[in-house]
């Protein structure tokens, strides 16, 4: 069936489900007072098609006049028709993000993932990584050699100017037609509080900037939530990515800052806002959050901690995620080849799991 087939279908099913309707009204009323923007009478799609490469659904469900209800309607009635049936086996491309390496920038590191079996890496580019945009030639060439892509460059950017920082004006110059690679924007601001609305005029401009440069790249932008940041939550990306109504816009899934910033709630709502603009998910071995876990609580080796982050990724899965998933490994201690081989390790006994479940 056509995804646009596929689309109708699941948003009609939805519709007549016994059981949306109470679905739709729940959700509605969860998202707090302060995503005001969110709600479907003030929010609607301006942009053009979805975004490029957004998941199972997304395309013809996000057009113009699409309201978060329809969006709800839509993501909630695909969760209804596909986890009734068995996930697809795990084949999602599983890269490591470079986090879980020491700081700074070497060719060695890039061998190692290369060798441990990793499919890729991104980069920092945090100078409290000792990591710069001036590398990025460097990291290319690495990655190209070793047979590795670079599927993210990710940047901490300033919104409080309302413009492109020139550090990502420069990074997607340099990535100019390496589609695999996204722009990872993690939205903060020193004048407004995390979670808040105030400064989405700002954010929205900045996005906007970013989504520019990087369409006339072939590269696209995903927004990454990051506790502490002005965008820290999942709804609040959500949020500026339909408002800036790009179609090369997105939106990441972190695992570890769901767990800190919402303590892991409403799984089915935040799937259902995410899905149609979902380009990246990062995961790692965690706690059950509780009580405010720092985060060597909630973030270790993916084979380690009591949260079942495999039933997160088999839900994700069963709702027609099939982008690539990142190894978070921020502050993780001990000997980074070991972890990361344990991690791999995790993962891949995860796709046997899945694949005995499917047969």
């Amino acid at each position: 069936m056509a995804t646009r087939e596929t689309a109708a279908a699941v948003t009609a099913g939805a519709a007549t489900h016994p059981n949306i309707t109470p679905s739709i009204d729940s959700a509605l009323a969860s998202i707090p007072a302060r995503d005001a923007a969110l709600r479907p009478e003030l929010l609607t799609w301006t942009g053009g098609a979805s975004p490029r490469g957004g998941n199972v659904g997304s395309r013809g469900l996000m057009r113009p006049g699409t309201t978060l209800r329809s969006l709800l309607q839509a993501g909630i009635g695909l969760s209804l028709a596909l986890g009734v049936t068995n996930a697809a086996e795990l084949d999602n491309a599983f890269f490591a993000m470079d986090t879980g390496t020491a700081n700074g920038f070497s060719e060695a590191k890039i061998a190692m993932l290369s060798n441990v079996g990793y499919s890729g890496v991104d980069f920092s580019a945090l100078s409290s990584f000792g990591r710069s945009v001036e590398q990025l030639p460097e990291v290319l060439a690495a990655v190209d050699r070793h047979g590795l892509k670079l599927y993210a460059v990710y940047f901490a950017v300033e919104i409080d100017g309302g413009v492109c920082p020139p550090d990502v004006r420069k990074a997607i110059e340099r990535l100019e037609g390496r589609a695999d690679t996204l722009i990872w924007a993690a939205l903060r601001s020193s004048r407004h509080e995390p979670g808040s609305a105030g400064g989405d005029e700002a954010a929205v401009a900045t996005v906007r900037g970013m989504a520019e440069l990087a369409s006339r790249a072939g590269l696209r932008v995903a927004l990454y939530p990051h506790t502490g940041d002005y965008a820290e939550r999942v709804a609040d990306n959500v949020r500026l990515a339909l408002r800036a109504g790009r179609d090369n816009v997105g939106v990441t899934w972190n695992l570890c800052h769901w767990l800190k910033a919402e303590d892991g709630r409403d799984f089915e709502v935040t799937a259902a806002l995410a899905m149609p603009l979902l380009m990246r998910v990062t995961i790692n071995g965690a706690d059950v959050p509780e009580g405010g876990l720092g985060w060597d609580r909630l973030i270790q080796p993916l084979d380690a901690g009591s949260y079942d982050v495999y039933g997160f990724v088999s839900r994700l899965r069963r709702l027609g995620y099939t982008g690539p998933i990142g190894l978070q490994g921020y502050g993780i201690g001990g000997d980074h080849r070991e972890i990361l081989a344990r991690s791999l390790a995790a993962w891949l006994f995860w796709r046997c799991r899945l694949g005995r479940v499917r047969r």
